[in-house]
Order: structure tokens, then sequence, then C-alpha cells
């Protein structure tokens, strides 16, 4: 059953109407437990994240992959809700056992924390009601600055925790800064954002596990002092591969008889209508495992048009509309410079400024770019590596190509040979 946004549930065929779990909609977890839908089972990579990992670790992945349901997913784990649920899941027959704990998780795509200057006052409020609720003895003092209110808080769940030990998760880290990229307010919030991680590096002792998830890569420490000066990066760990995302053989264990159903009323064979499902909605290489996942938001969309052959893009780019206008407005007129994947993978900004963007890289971890493949030469010391890119899926060209005569610029897509012009680089390790 998938742990990701949208979710399959009772279907009725045909390209008539069908009822999906939509995590975005409906908003709890509690709805897909107590539904009849289908979850597609990640417990099993989750059990083997958390048996590998540190006290720090960040996962980016394009928007629609799941990592809210993900985020939710391991919250309940930890909080041995829902245990008959889980009792059907790989989880129930892995070795690794999760242990009650005291959880906090946090969402920085809410109303209030989208702008920096109100991101202190988010936390406040968050810390003071989980506070409340959770009986802690500790007052949060609305005077004290983020850093004083975050290590008061955490000191105090861990007091209450019966491991002594708290798991923080914080879902959308970047999308106050993608929101506002280029104006004073994401400056202003990622230095909030600093102040509160240090206070999580500088309690490390009552701390179990950080996973913090969101779109894209940028330095979460300054001068080695703010924010955390070590995270385990796991976007690109063939353990995180697909965590996120439908495989092909996730879609074929879960969906095969909707599959058969749909194809036939369309007048193509199953394989023929996967594959057209994953040339628009999947095709994502997002580790140097050679395995292609699908985005199941556009999926969830897809399947519930009355008409299926309306194949289109569903991305939704609200939150980065602004920064997609400011890049291709500046570099569009040079594909070259634009589209070369010369910084694949790595953090979208110089160190410490927001402003400086390199575009190819903030497009791929966007979702408008994957690899296609990747060479390796050993004979260098240490070995060097050759990443081929191109558009994701149709549905990302389709939306990249519209933006751009939107805004009324030259066409920038190069040509199949410049697209995958091979660069020699270190894997990103940072």
């Amino acid at each position: 059953h998938t742990s990701l946004g949208p979710i399959l549930g009772q279907p009725n065929f045909c390209g008539s109407c069908m009822s999906f779990f939509d995590f975005y909609e409906q908003q709890t977890f509690k709805d897909l437990v107590n539904s009849d839908d289908v979850y597609v089972d990640k417990t099993g990579q989750i059990c083997e994240l958390y048996r590998n990992h540190n006290t720090f670790e960040l996962l980016a992945r394009p928007l629609g992959f799941g990592k809210t349901m993900l985020i939710d997913t391991i919250t309940n784990l930890f909080r041995h809700k829902y245990p008959s649920f889980f009792a059907d899941l790989a989880v129930a027959n892995s070795d690794v056992k999760f242990p009650e704990q005291k959880v906090m998780r946090l969402d920085f795509s809410l109303n209030n924390a989208t702008l920096g200057s109100t991101l202190p006052d988010y936390l406040a409020n968050y810390f003071r009601t989980r506070a409340f609720e959770n009986g802690l003895r500790t007052e949060i003092n609305r005077d004290d600055n983020v850093y004083w209110q975050t290590v008061a808080y955490v000191k105090s769940l861990a007091e209450v925790s019966p491991s002594g030990k708290v798991v923080i998760l914080i879902d959308n880290y970047d999308y106050p800064i993608l929101k506002n990229l280029f104006k004073p307010a994401a400056s202003s919030y990622y230095q909030s954002l600093l102040e509160f991680l240090r206070a999580l590096s500088d309690n490390e002792e009552y701390i179990d596990w950080c996973l913090i998830t969101g779109e894209t890569k940028f330095y979460l420490s300054q001068d080695g002092q703010e924010g955390l000066c070590y995270i385990k990066d796991l976007t690109f760990e063939g353990s995180s591969t697909h965590i996120c995302g439908f495989t092909e053989g996730e879609m074929r264990n879960y969906f095969n008889d909707f599959l058969q159903d749909e194809a036939e009323c369309a007048g193509m064979t199953t394989e023929e209508f996967l594959s057209k499902l994953f040339d628009w909605y999947g095709n994502y290489r997002l580790t140097e495992q050679n395995i292609r996942v699908m985005r199941p938001e556009s999926i969830c969309k897809f399947l519930n048009l009355r008409d299926q052959n309306e194949y289109r893009s569903f991305y939704d780019a609200s939150h980065v509309e602004t920064v997609l206008e400011t890049i291709l407005t500046k570099y569009s007129r040079s594909a070259e410079r634009l589209l070369m994947p010369n910084s694949c993978g790595y953090n979208f900004c110089e160190y410490s400024n927001l402003n400086s963007v390199r575009p190819f890289a903030l497009l791929f971890q966007l979702g408008f770019f994957s690899l296609d493949h990747i060479d390796i030469d050993i004979s260098c010391t240490p070995p060097t590596y050759g990443y081929y890119s191109k558009f994701s899926n149709r549905e990302m060209q389709e939306f990249y190509q519209n933006t751009v005569k939107k805004l009324n610029l030259p066409d920038p897509q190069p040509s199949a040979n410049k697209n995958r012009r091979r660069v020699q680089t270190e894997p990103d390790n940072a």
C-alpha cells in the first residue's frame, strides 16, 4: 500500500470518476486508516532509514512526491498509534523497532510561517500550544528569542518522552524561501531558521532523530556557528531512491487491475498504457540507482479525470512562480548556460547568499530535469562522474515551455546532444 500524497481508493474504471484518498485535502492520517483506500507500503524503507539514521538528516524531493505522507507515517510509528493498521505492513516483520517517543512535527508551508518576520511568532505559538497539550512544566517566554524558546521546549519535551529523547520532523522547510526568493523576507526567514537549527544542534543529546524534508537544498549552516554544522544528506542516497514516488513495480502490484481495465478502454495493452503514464508523469531518476519513479500527485489528478485520454501538466508551481519567471527571464536566452548540467544536485545557492542561484541545480531539484545516465571514470583518483540529464517527463517539459511562452521568451530547449553534455564532477556529499 503506498505512503505518498495521493492514494488510490475504490476505482470505477473506464474513465469515470475515481475515489482517491488525497492527503492534501483530507489532511489527517486517521482518514487514511479508517478508509478502504490503498496505501502503498513504504514502511520497510522507513525501517532501513531509521536503522542507519544520523541525528540530523535532510531529504529533498520535488513537489507532489508525498513527503508529507512520509512524515506523517513516521510520526505515527513513533507515537505507536494505529497498531492494527501497521500490523499488515512491512514494518510488522522488520527487526527494526520504533521506540515510543514524543514527536515534534513542524510544517513550514503553513500560512503563518511563510514570511521570515513571522517565523519566530509561528514557533512561539507552536511551542506554547504543544507545551500545554503535552502537560509540560516549562513556560515558553515570548520575550525570549527563537534559540532559547527552542531549547526550553526540546528539553522539556524530552523529559516527558518515554525514551528521554524526542523525534523532530520538519516538513517543507524551504517553502518560505522559495515563495519569497529574491525578496527581503527570504533572508529574514533564513536567519530565523538558522537560529532555530542552532538550538537543535546545541541540544543534540535530547534528540534521537531530526528529519528535514523539502524540495530544494541550501546551506543549513553559516560560518560554522549558526544552524546545523553537520547534517547527513539523504537526497542521493540509494536507500532513499524510491522512498517517495511510485515505481513501476508498485504500480503493477497495487494498481494492476485498474491498469488492465483502463488500458482496455483506451485500446492499448497494459504495457502501452503504463508506458504512456511514465512518459507523462514518471521517469524521475533522482539518485545514482537506475530506478525511475512517478509523481503521485499527478497520477492522482490524472486518474480522477473523466476523460483519461487528456494528458496534460498538473504541476502546481504557484509557490515558485516568481522564482521561475525570474530565472527564465535571466537565463533562457542562453540555453547552454541554463540547461547544461554543471551543478546537478548541489545546493542551489552560493554559501550564505540566497540570491546567487545556480539555475540548473534549482530546476533539477524542483523536478524539471532528472538524471538520464551517469558515467564513472575510475582511472582518476578520486573517481570522476559524468552526469547526463534531460527533461524528467512531458508534464514538466510542457509546464516549462508554457512558462517560456507566457514570458514571451525564446524557446530555451537545446538539442538532445547539448542537453546531455558530460560534466566531470565529484558526487555531492554536502
